[in-house]
């Protein structure tokens, strides 16, 4: 065997080892990542389990304090927030109860229970509110806006980006077929497969629409007491409580100065209100919508 031949095949044993110790490396590499991964859920399982165990035995403010410790460890998640919903609505804090299924349906918006609870608990405060003040009237129901960003937000816009995207391609890809295809029954077949392929990529380019329409839409819930709402940014405003502006009420930030915001309220009247009196509904997906920090009131 010649000298050239010799160094040809350590060459080839050498790229295989290579290969070999690449494998071997990513196989470490994936297993370190799934033994912490399951580190992580065995030691957040045994605090969960015991806040389960004080919320069972009826210590509902003891498992509150749990679920909120929870999160500030591992962050805000779906579970975590309608947990909390489920305390405070045995607490029967409505407001509470409200902000945190309204943050739970943010992050994964398709739980029955959670919509249901919500609708309870807003018409249990709608009643207390009516009970308290027999001449208000509540506007019932959301707005279009909010309406239209539950739909648009049901989803990532990763999936119907890739629906459009797998879509278009078969679209061309079966339209290109049927021209090389003589039979009729299959070039019959084929033009049906183009006009579903054809409606699938309208209704995914529609939602990627409606998703970058409603992407910027902020609503959250007031917290405050007894809110004022402001006909201008300014303290020197005049100022109103209108029926639809009280705790737990859900509105729609429409501009933020500094330390005033302007909201819109569920009858579509706009108004301005002074420091942190609201809560944001959007978290973590979206870091410029935190819930902001507390400031005072001023007073004249």
């Amino acid at each position: 065997m010649s000298e050239a031949s010799k160094g040809s095949n350590r060459a080839r044993w050498r790229a295989r080892l290579h290969v070999v110790r690449g494998g071997v490396l990513s196989g470490f590499v994936a297993l370190g990542l799934c033994s912490f991964s399951l580190f992580a859920r065995a030691a957040l399982a045994q605090p969960e389990a015991e806040i389960q165990q004080a919320f069972g035995d009826g210590h509902h403010e003891e498992a509150l304090r749990g679920y909120q410790e929870l999160e500030r460890k591992v962050g805000p998640s779906a579970d975590l927030y309608y947990d909390q919903g489920v305390v405070h609505f045995e607490l029967r804090d409505w407001p509470e109860a409200i902000l945190c299924f309204e943050r739970s349906l943010a992050l994964h918006p398709l739980q029955d229970d959670a919509e249901q609870r919500l609708d309870i608990a807003r018409e249990q405060l709608s009643r207390e509110l009516l009970r308290s003040s027999a001449g208000r009237k509540l506007t019932r129901g959301e707005s279009s806006d909010q309406v239209y960003w539950r739909f648009f937000h049901a989803v990532g816009p990763h999936w119907p980006a890739w629906g459009l995207l797998l879509s278009w391609n078969l679209l061309f890809g079966i339209l290109l077929w049927r021209r090389r295809v003589q039979h009729g029954g299959v070039r019959d077949g084929a033009a049906v497969l183009a006009v579903v392929m054809f409606v699938v990529v309208l209704l995914s380019g529609s939602y990627l629409i409606g998703h970058s329409v409603t992407v910027d839409f902020r609503p959250a819930i007031v917290m405050a007491e007894d809110a004022l709402y402001y006909e201008s940014p300014s303290v020197l405003a005049k100022t109103s409580k209108p029926d639809d502006l009280y705790r737990g009420a859900l509105v729609a930030v429409i501009e933020e100065r500094e330390e005033w915001l302007q909201v819109q309220l569920a009858d579509g009247s706009r108004g301005w209100l002074y420091g942190a009196v609201v809560a944001d509904v959007r978290v973590d997906r979206w870091p410029a919508a935190r819930t902001r920090p507390a400031e005072a009131v001023p007073t004249l």
